[in-house]
């Protein structure tokens, strides 16, 4: 009898959880609580955001959770609206989507100037970083940039 495949997910947290030696009543309790997280989500966790921990954590509560990080995390309605007086007004989106329809390159290397910081007063400014940032920034798609700003606007 030939045994059910294994997922690449759940054999990467099988092999990490040997290599720290992890017992195999804590590793079927990972299993166990990734499987609970998987079904919430409807499909396997591998491919989930930030905004999906937050719901899971928000419906099941921390019991379910040990910990969370939110690395690099986005609100989730950044738009000025009457609900949302503290927002980013519209104007500011519409002329991200300018920029980037106008002049993508040259956004993506302006843009580098207030996202790092490096227009305060006596920010030292690394280039490489600011290049490092425009070359990612050229390698997406000019649509998924514009949907992106779509969707925070």
């Amino acid at each position: 009898m030939s045994e059910k495949p294994i997922s690449p997910l759940r054999q990467r947290m099988i092999d990490d959880m040997t290599a720290r030696r992890f017992k195999e009543r804590v590793q079927k309790d990972y299993v166990r609580h990734v499987r609970a997280f998987a079904a919430f989500l409807g499909r396997s966790p591998d491919t989930t955001g930030g905004g999906e921990v937050v719901h899971y954590i928000g419906k099941y509560g921390a019991a379910r959770v040990d910990k969370a990080v939110l690395v690099s995390s986005v609100p989730p309605l950044m738009l000025k609206t009457p609900s949302n007086p503290e927002g980013t007004s519209i104007e500011v989106f519409d002329n991200i989507r300018k920029n980037v329809a106008e002049n993508r390159s040259q956004f993506y290397r302006d843009l580098t100037l207030p996202f790092f910081g490096y227009n305060r007063p006596g920010a030292k400014v690394s280039e490489g970083v600011r290049e490092h940032f425009w070359l990612q920034g050229m390698l997406g798609s000019i649509k998924g940039h514009y949907d992106c700003v779509h969707e925070f606007s």
